[in-house]
């Protein structure tokens, strides 16, 4: 009788390798999954190279959606307000003014002819009202006793 490690062997001895065409082909796909996973994990982590860690920290273009160089002068703005630089507060209340007149005046823009529009037919309302009353008034006629 053979025993299991003879079996192992004839095997080993027929196909080269423990489990023939289909351990090849695992191992070919071990081979794959293991390439593709370096590649995807290139230059992450320890031992990225210079160029990977610069790409993604200081030569990058944006935070998020705020390009870097208007999101490190909001950092130094802040930074100034929170030291309490009163030049820094100045400026700030300036630019947050400058910014609410600019939305106050396009937004004045926007509603001038609504407005305008609105302002009209409360006139006209405002008239007719007028025009009611008086007729009002000339038909009631109150006799003094």
């Amino acid at each position: 009788m053979i025993d299991e490690g003879e079996r192992r062997r004839r095997r080993v001895q027929h196909t080269g390798s423990y489990g023939g065409a289909a351990a090849s082909t695992g191992r070919a796909a071990r081979d794959e999954i293991r390439r593709l996973r370096e590649e995807l994990l290139a230059g992450r982590g320890p031992g990225a190279s210079t160029q990977e860690v610069a790409l993604h920290t200081r030569e990058r273009a944006a935070i998020g959606l705020v390009p870097t160089v208007l999101e490190g002068e909001l950092v130094s703005v802040h930074a100034d307000l929170a030291r309490g630089d009163t030049d820094a507060i100045v400026r700030d209340v300036v630019t947050v003014q400058a910014s609410i007149t600019a939305t106050v005046d396009e937004l004045a823009d926007r509603l001038a002819p609504r407005l305008l529009a609105v302002a009209g037919l409360v006139l006209g309302l405002g008239l007719l009202l007028v025009g009611v009353r008086r007729r009002l008034d000339r038909r009631v006629t109150v006799t003094p006793e």
